[in-house]
């Protein structure tokens, strides 16, 4: 079964909540979906060209999905012919999109006439609340209510709400919606003045409106679909006012929910459908006037029992009637969808495995290090998509701790397929296997699988575990170095090469839509995530394994350990050192450049390179040095700076990517300018004198330990403890 979904926008409130969180669920159930939006396009002509597509795909769908699709509304010629040519159609609604905002009054009567023939030709008809099922009867008698739903295990309230600090009363809506939270500005003037509080406002308008700029306690957020959650868990009061008109009587009352659902008390208009959500003096207070309202929110300002006793039963009242499940319950059962594989609950007790696509001879890093000790910690099976045996084979064990680490006979590992000798087959070879072979199914076995970085796309090869995808960064040639990547290819080529990298995307976006919770590994790489494929995700650092480096003395050169390939600036770190010959440097790593590397530095006698080693070479390489050197483009967060503070040496950086997120400037290293040139990192290794680099020892060693493993497996463990697995368990056994 295929579904297409006709909606306004992903960052559209109605579209995200209606329709973009059921796609994982739909997946699931092997319903292949896609999406068309309305604001795909920048000029009406590629709005067009878009709509068209949406139009002409339809008949290859066994159901079109419309979410208050304004084109469709607004076209007679367009909405003619989509009912013309759709086998089933399914109209969508949560506001009285039949009114002016602004007025009440009924839309012209082209609009309304449009509308009408959508409702009764529509199969089926969804409605918000009972309101708008009300007006919809009119034109079809097959209208189901299905209220927005919250995923509650996404939406959690905050643990020990936040001490010593005022009470935050939370506003958080489109700009479109801003005027009814103005009506309360001389309640919010009472309120500040009477109350020891702060109003935080979040909306998608990027400036605070110059109305509520009368007070420097009216705090103002822009919106970031990334930074909700976080948001909406800072608020101590949660509030909704409206007025009561017939367009605002239609108003879903999702605002209240959100709020509910992070376990905070509300006051809210008594409009619509908030007087359903809201029990009076239960879960929060409804206010008829700005008296009630003063008199509400200087209550709850005043009483953090009260706001505590009030936002737990909001959260049990969201989870026993408004929660995802029960609403995706309820639209399976409308659209006549099928029923998804049994998925049963996960405990310590049910199997897991760690996932990882390739083991091969170039790379044994921090991305080879963690899915090691993730099985490790918890006592999971390690899955390996293809390995090179020749560089991780166990007769290897005695000689490389990695290598041992692999192989342990108390712990599962299990490989796919071996790497190929023939370096143009590889790659190739890989590509059959996750896409083709039989053996990716064995991970149905499996209650829980966790990946690694690339997620090889097996997610779509299997149906019975749940997903969680660790992301350690998009790939960077289908993403940000999509151009440079794209230059590197002949003219005649190039056209084709784009045609495969955005085919590529598509593919690797479906995948990680399949997934249940998706982690990312810095605040950079959750940026990339939402901007290139629209995917929400949480950041769950990952740890340093400060075990295995410790501070072991200064010798007199510096090390740089990086991937040898151009995005890790290897020909600008070569080029400023043979600049520098009375600065010693060890390049100690393998890569695509590891041939250019060895030409590059033929008498140079203070550039040194020692090739791929062992771990334990590495880390004493790592515990003698003066400095680590490590400027990558953009980089996404990069264990390396991290494993350099653990053993107490400074890091000579870029003010670019993760590592604004790891390194402190002139504390725990140096951060040379974005996009640097050879003088910038000259001068940055002049001044990051060895005895700089003893003085920073210290800084370095507390800021490791943020990043300690204890804290890692812990963020790890609670992120996925919304899936139902207890990893902290596993790890105790």
């Amino acid at each position: 079964m295929t579904i297409e979904f006709l909606i306004l926008g992903r960052h559209m409130p109605s579209s995200r909540f209606r329709v973009l969180q059921y796609l994982p669920m739909l997946e699931r159930a092997g319903i292949h979906c896609s999406v068309f939006t309305a604001d795909s396009g920048r000029s009406k002509a590629v709005r067009l060209v878009h709509h068209l597509r949406a139009l002409l795909a339809a008949p290859r769908h066994s159901l079109v999905f419309l979410q208050k699709p304004d084109f469709v509304v607004n076209h007679w010629l367009y909405t003619w012919l989509l009912f013309r040519l759709a086998r089933r159609v399914v109209f969508d609604f949560d506001d009285a999109v039949f009114l002016d905002p602004a007025t009440s009054q009924p839309l012209g009567r082209g609009f309304i006439r449009r509308l009408g023939y959508i409702l009764r030709h529509s199969q089926q008809v969804i409605a918000g609340n009972e309101y708008l099922a009300g007006y919809a009867r009119q034109c079809n008698a097959k209208v189901t209510v299905i209220p927005t739903a919250v995923d509650t295990d996404v939406y959690r309230p905050v643990c020990g709400r936040h001490r010593g600090r005022p009470p935050i009363i939370g506003w958080i809506g489109t700009t479109s919606n801003l005027a009814y939270l103005l009506r309360l500005i001389p309640v919010m003037k009472n309120v500040l003045r009477q109350c020891d509080c702060r109003f935080l406002i979040v909306s998608n308008q990027e400036t605070k409106p110059r109305a509520l700029a009368f007070s420097d306690r009216i705090l103002y957020k822009p919106w970031r679909a990334e930074e909700e959650r976080a948001d909406l868990r800072s608020f101590d009061i949660g509030i909704m006012p409206l007025p009561d008109s017939a367009y605002t009587r239609g108003k879903c009352g999702f605002k209240l929910l959100q709020y509910m659902a992070v376990g905070i008390p509300v006051v809210a208009s008594p409009v619509g459908v908030n007087r359903g959500i809201v029990a009076d003096g239960v879960t929060g207070f409804l206010a008829r006037s700005n008296r009630e309202w003063e008199e509400n929110l200087r209550r709850l300002c005043g009483d953090a029992r009260l706001r505590r006793r009030l936002g737990q039963s909001g959260r049990r009242a969201v989870e026993k009637g408004f929660s995802l499940e029960s609403a995706w319950q309820e639209l399976r059962h409308e659209l006549k969808l099928p029923s998804p594989p049994p998925a049963p609950h996960l405990s310590a007790a049910k199997k897991i495995a760690v996932f990882h696509a390739v083991f091969n001879s170039s790379i044994k890093g921090g991305g080879e290090r963690l899915p090691l000790e993730i099985r490790n910690h918890f006592k999971t099976d390690l899955v390996a998509g293809s390995i090179d045996t020749e560089a991780w084979g166990k007769e290897n064990s005695d000689q490389d701790s990695f290598v041992d680490s692999l192989w342990r006979e108390d712990l599962g590992f299990h490989c796919l397929a071996r790497e190929s000798r023939i370096p143009g087959w590889r790659r190739i070879k890989r590509n059959f296997v996750f896409r083709f072979a039989p053996r990716t199914k064995r991970l149905n076995r499996y209650d829980l699988v966790i990946f690694s970085g690339d997620p090889a796309r097996i997610p779509r090869r299997i149906s019975t575990p749940k997903k969680v995808l660790y992301c350690h960064t998009p790939p960077r040639h289908l993403t940000d170095q999509k151009q440079d990547f794209l230059r590197k290819i002949p003219g005649l080529l190039r056209s084709l090469a784009d045609l495969c990298v955005r085919r590529d995307l598509k593919r690797y976006i479906r995948d990680i839509r399949l997934m249940d919770l998706v982690i990312a590994n810095s605040q950079n790489t959750r940026r990339r995530l939402l901007e290139y494929c629209g995917i929400p995700s949480q950041v769950v650092f990952p740890a340093v394994f400060s075990d295995q480096f410790t501070f072991l003395g200064q010798k007199d050169y510096y090390l740089s350990y990086a991937r040898l390939d151009e995005w890790k600036r290897i020909r600008l770190i070569v080029a400023a050192f043979k600049r520098m010959p009375e600065k010693k440097l060890i390049v100690a790593s393998s890569g695509p450049m590891r041939k250019w590397l060895e030409k590059e530095i033929m008498g140079c006698a203070n550039i040194t390179y020692v090739g791929q080693v062992s771990d334990e070479r590495l880390a004493r390489l790592l515990g003698h040095c003066i400095a680590g050197i490590y400027i990558p483009v953009n980089e996404d967060a990069g264990i390396t700076p991290c494993e350099l503070m653990a053993a107490g040496k400074p890091v000579i950086g870029v003010r670019e990517g993760g590592l604004l997120e790891t390194v402190i400037d002139r504390k725990t290293g140096v951060l040379i300018p974005a996009a640097p040139t050879v003088e910038d990192l000259i001068r940055a290794v002049i001044w990051l004198t060895p005895a700089r680099a003893l003085a920073m020892k210290e800084a370095c060693l507390r800021r490791s330990r943020k990043y300690s493993k204890s804290k890692f497996f812990k963020k790890l463990a609670d992120a996925i403890a919304a899936l139902g697995v207890d990893l902290d368990a596993r790890s105790c056994q």
